[in-house]
């Protein structure tokens, strides 16, 4: 999958990430490898600097990302195949102060709108889009907000536990099967989510992706978010 960034210009390797800039839009942007993904920091200098941000996306199966209500945007193939998520952004001030952002997402493209001139906010700004896979492409990995989190901690019942859940998994294959995998682990999940709620956290389901065992639910945890 290729991923077209919002700043043109050659890329140069400092301190094992690439980074360009755009003197005169006072944007700069790092990409940083991951073991399971990359990570993409943008940094805004001034207040006339863009508010969007594009990334476009591409492969030979095509990229359809999805907004989801979490604010992370999954990425799929025309085909449904998994191809990646992208984790909620976020974004700071030269102070620490959290800058309002968030994803839209246009055709094949997703865009970080980061809203640095809606308040008194000190530069530069940084904002940070990470874009992961799961066990190197053998699991779909979902993440549960924790206004997810929450809500499905204060539910009750084999019945309603399992379809809160399965509404919220966005790939159209998981869904199909999904109530029949989380059954018989519910109340195991169940207990990850009162804990996730509990902690103020979110929750990870990861579901298989390689046979014999495709789309099996085989890992749940809390995570941070």
């Amino acid at each position: 999958m290729a991923i077209g960034l919002p700043v043109e210009g050659p890329l140069r390797l400092e301190d094992g990430r690439y980074v360009t800039d755009d003197p005169a839009s006072g944007v700069s942007l790092s990409v940083s490898p991951l073991s399971d993904g990359v990570q993409i920091v943008v940094e805004v200098a001034a207040s006339d600097a863009p508010t969007e941000f594009q990334f476009t996306f591409a492969s030979e199966g095509g990229v359809l990302p999805t907004l989801l209500n979490s604010g992370e945007v999954a990425l799929t193939s025309e085909s449904g195949r998994d191809l990646g998520l992208i984790e909620a952004p976020w974004a700071y001030d030269a102070n620490g102060a959290a800058v309002p952002t968030h994803f839209e997402v246009r055709g094949s493209s997703v865009i970080q709108v980061v809203d640095h001139t809606s308040g008194d906010y000190a530069y530069p700004i940084t904002a940070d889009p990470s874009i992961k896979n799961c066990n190197l492409y053998t699991a779909t990995c979902v993440t549960f907000s924790k206004g997810e989190v929450r809500n499905i901690a204060g539910l009750s019942g084999v019945s309603a536990v399992t379809k809160a859940i399965c509404a919220i998994v966005p790939n159209p294959a998981l869904k199909v099967g999904c109530a029949v995998v989380l059954r018989p682990v519910v109340n195991s999940v169940k207990s990850t989510f009162n804990m996730g709620s509990s902690q103020g956290k979110c929750v990870e389901l990861k579901f298989n992706r390689i046979p014999p065992a495709v789309n099996a639910l085989i890992g749940w945890k809390v995570v941070s978010c």
